[in-house]
């Protein structure tokens, strides 16, 4: 049942963009019936706010089925979120003074494109829902938890990373507004050259070494709290207990998150915004000082896609991702 509903929801999702393209070509069903499923964007945001009110009552009283606690304070603050999302996604919609601001603050965003607007609601409603699943799963420790009981399974992996590249197909118009060689194009995928290997993996390999710096800090400052906030990270990584699972992973989160990220949402949202998206999406760190990691790895992939292009950030995150089951594996063998 679950799975079905996880289905039906994204098909709807999916829906919405592909109506949302149509709809700026002029094709049908036409832009008052985008508007309506965009304006359902904004009322599934709002719904967020009661069901964590809801949520901190019902956990805070005894119950049968065994729900973690959620943290009253964060649950509230996760409602406001929600209140504050719908509020922006209503007035990107609406308000012209509103979709100037967006104008100007967002290099590639056209206040008149229904896709644009789309793309706005989505995200808002993307960064709500993964901090209301963390709250409500009980943060670090129920994200660790979550991770250790449902564990890491090769469909799903290849599900999440084509999920990511269908939304960025249809969000960018594929077979819609684009042919194939400008969709192509547009999300700054290209066949990898010598360069785009060359330069990707030594990006790759310094924000490896970034990373490490970053974690050495952190521990020589606050070991305590570095070993309670990477008890997440540290499930995950459990469960990648050999070699083809390690690559398989890193090379379809470099593959999914990349394209969708750099390739479809940074042309019209900037480095900045679409960094934050990016650190939302790995709740494994969310609320912890890898956050900020997280963050300036987003900025120098933002910078290979700038530069270079998609495939070169393709290929730094894998590396990225790759490197340190990569020196596992080699310290296991030797």
């Amino acid at each position: 049942m679950d799975s079905f509903f996880t289905l039906a929801v994204l098909s709807y999702l999916l829906l919405v963009m592909y109506v949302a393209n149509q709809a700026d070509t002029g094709g049908a069903p036409g832009k008052p019936i985008a508007l309506i499923l965009m304006q359902s964007l904004i009322a599934l945001i709002v719904l967020f706010a009661p069901y964590m009110l809801l949520a901190i009552y019902a956990t805070a009283q005894p119950n049968e089925a065994g729900l973690p606690p959620i943290d009253p304070g964060a649950g509230i603050l996760v409602a406001a979120m929600a209140v504050v999302a719908a509020i922006l996604g209503y007035q990107a919609l609406h308000s012209p003074a509103f979709q100037a601001v967006l104008t100007r603050r967002m290099p590639g965003y056209q206040a008149e494109s229904l896709v644009h607007q789309t793309a706005v609601l989505l995200c808002l409603m993307m960064l709500t829902f993964n901090a209301l699943q963390f709250v409500s799963i009980g943060g670090l420790g129920g994200v660790a938890e979550s991770i250790e009981s449902a564990g890491i399974e090769v469909r799903s992996v290849l599900f999440e990373c084509t999920l990511w590249v269908v939304a960025a197909l249809l969000g960018v118009g594929f077979a819609i507004r684009r042919t194939l060689d400008q969709t192509l194009d547009r999300l700054g995928l290209r066949p990898p050259t010598l360069d785009d290997v060359v330069v990707g993996m030594a990006a790759g390999f310094g924000l490896f070494l970034l990373g490490i710096v970053f974690q050495v800090v952190w521990a020589a400052l606050a070991p305590q709290m570095m070993q309670e906030q990477t008890v997440a990270a540290e499930a995950m990584s459990a469960l990648i207990n050999n070699l083809p699972l390690a690559l398989l992973v890193a090379a379809c989160a470099a593959l999914g998150e990349e394209i969708i990220m750099r390739g479809a949402l940074q042309p019209v949202f900037g480095v900045w915004l679409t960094s934050i998206f990016f650190v939302s999406l790995h709740s494994q760190y969310l609320f912890t000082p890898i956050m900020l990691l997280i963050f300036a790895v987003s900025i120098g992939l933002a910078y290979l896609r700038q530069r270079y292009s998609t495939t070169t950030a393709i290929v730094a995150h894998f590396a990225y991702n790759a490197i340190p089951f990569l020196l596992v594996g080699i310290g296991g063998a030797a």
